[in-house]
């Protein structure tokens, strides 16, 4: 697998590890790459030693989401579909694998949990108290949740979601809350949130307007915030 096909919040397998063979087929999420070492670290989401940190040659990572879309259904909207690129899928699996709990369906709700992997940036699972469904996070619509953002290095307030917000690992390797559909990182999140354009997309989404969002799905990666 070329570098190039490589970047900081890719989703991968571990493959052809000799030494550590019992890792093989085992899914992670790529992190800053070390020149030192010449190898990735990577964020194992599966496999014996999920959980845990591991350093892998290129040539033993094999890209789990390449180039094609993954969909996501937009509630109330049956025949709307938007395609999302990694880092969204990548973020997904890791808001899941954070959140679950001992039940089969069950996520931790009203806990501050670390997410994995990053310092001192944590997420909560909280009640929508009857806000709109999430248009991307399906898994939160089941628990009627939404989920809060902390991470105080960067940002001193809570970040609460709104219907809109995914998270995103941008170029430098941190998570942060992104606006999907306006393509902005919420850094801070009022400037974005108190904009005309985004309180007009906002509009546009209570009145369901399929075709509002359709015109706004040019899919760009996400830069670093700014």
């Amino acid at each position: 697998m070329g570098a190039l096909h490589l970047h900081v919040g890719r989703p991968v397998v571990l493959n052809g590890l000799k030494f550590a063979s019992y890792l093989n087929g085992s899914e992670g999420i790529l992190q800053q790459w070390d020149a030192v070492a010449e190898r990735w670290p990577v964020f194992l989401l599966t496999g014996p030693e999920k959980g845990k940190k591991k350093n892998v040659k290129a040539e033993n990572l094999s890209v789990l989401v390449e180039e094609e879309p993954v969909p996501l259904a937009i509630k109330d909207s049956s025949e709307l579909t938007l395609v999302c690129s990694a880092p969204y899928a990548a973020t997904e699996v890791m808001l899941k694998q954070v959140g679950k709990t001992k039940g089969q369906d069950g996520i931790a709700m009203d806990t501050w949990l670390k997410l994995p992997g990053f310092d001192e940036t944590f997420v909560r699972f909280v009640a929508n108290h009857g806000q709109q469904g999430h248009l991307f996070y399906q898994f939160l619509n089941q628990h009627q949740a939404t989920i809060e953002f902390s991470c105080v290095r960067w940002h001193s307030e809570v970040i609460r979601f709104e219907v809109t917000d995914v998270l995103v690992i941008c170029e430098v390797g941190e998570a942060w809350p992104f606006c999907f559909l306006c393509k902005k990182f919420l850094m801070p999140p009022g400037s974005h949130r108190n904009s005309k354009a985004h309180k007009n997309m906002q509009f546009q989404i209570t009145q369901n307007s399929a075709a509002y969002l359709l015109s706004l799905i040019h899919i760009s990666e996400p830069t670093h915030p700014s």
